[in-house]
């Protein structure tokens, strides 16, 4: 009966997941290639306003600029509109004139094939999806004409390549749905190395917060500050070493931009970041410190 039970909850979920694409407007796809500027910026927000369907607004008359090369972090409570803004640059909701206007590369993503633009960009979210295919299949995704050889190459970059070897058929393996026979800290260095290998200039990053053991959170990290390197990346951070790393860092809350600014910038305001920093990342803080001063007297040693 457990067994049944749990057989019966996993069609239902795949049956929402179908149904949820079905109810998705059709994507234009026979739009003229757009010529990119070499100088274009890569994402522009402009009084964008955004509200699920029959909810009430989740954004509200958000406005930002990222620039070529640089890291913006969106910090804010659960709820504050962080997802959102990855997934309206996704295209995976449809806006209304009035909604405002989001560009990609100077243009508006109305104007864009929805196949072509995802080419520019590169999705590492908390809810990995792996499709039930092989670990390379699923490596590969972004870029079906890969070879063995960058697939691999992908994969040691993102710290998954020794974990994979030891499975029964090494890339051949094939996952579950929801990649259910490997781990969490397993799936998120697949989806790293998925981005890795599809090299895109934009990274749209969800940091993890699923609980890893230290060593998988270690490797994790690792390859996350490798794919950032030299890219445009819009994330939401979880961590506050990433946080500043960014060039600058913007604060949601009820949908707004409440405040900006660097993360030294944000403390000395004394405002909604500060709070969040006092109560999220100071204990975090204090951790770092204690590892750096241990990792100090070890090498005086």
């Amino acid at each position: 009966m457990p067994v049944l039970f749990a057989q019966i909850q996993e069609v239902s979920g795949a049956s929402k997941r179908l149904l949820h694409i079905v109810e998705q407007p059709t994507e234009q796809k026979n739009k003229p290639v757009i010529d990119i500027h070499p100088d274009a910026v890569p994402i522009e927000f402009k009084n964008v306003s955004f509200a699920y369907e029959d909810q009430a607004k989740v954004l509200n008359h958000v406005n930002f600029v990222l620039q070529k090369n640089k890291i913006i972090a969106l910090v804010g409570t659960s709820g504050s509109g962080k997802s959102t803004i990855l997934k309206l640059l996704c295209g995976f909701y449809q806006m209304k004139e009035e909604d405002g206007c989001i560009k990609l590369f100077g243009h508006p993503l109305q104007e864009w094939n929805a196949a072509e633009m995802r080419t520019y960009l590169s999705l590492v979210s908390q809810d990995i999806y792996l499709f039930p295919v092989s670990i390379a299949e699923n490596i590969s995704y972004g870029r079906i004409d890969a070879s063995r050889d960058e697939i691999i190459a992908a994969a040691k970059t993102a710290n998954a390549h020794n974990f994979i070897m030891e499975l029964p058929d090494g890339y051949e393996t094939i996952v579950g749905e929801h990649g259910s026979r490997i781990s969490g800290g397993q799936k998120q260095r697949i989806a790293i190395a998925r981005a890795i290998l599809k090299n895109a200039p934009i990274l749209l990053l969800d940091e993890p917060t699923s609980a890893l053991d230290t060593q998988s959170e270690a490797l994790v990290q690792e390859a996350l500050e490798y794919v950032m390197e030299n890219r445009t990346v819009l994330v939401i951070a979880h961590r506050l070493s990433t946080i500043k790393e960014a060039d600058e860092v913007l604060v949601l809350d009820q949908g707004r931009i409440v405040e900006s600014g660097t993360h030294e910038q944000l403390l000395a305001q004394n405002g909604l970041y500060s709070r969040l920093y006092k109560k999220r990342f100071i204990t975090e803080e204090n951790a770092e410190m204690v590892k750096e001063e241990a990792y100090s007297c070890l090498s005086e040693k």
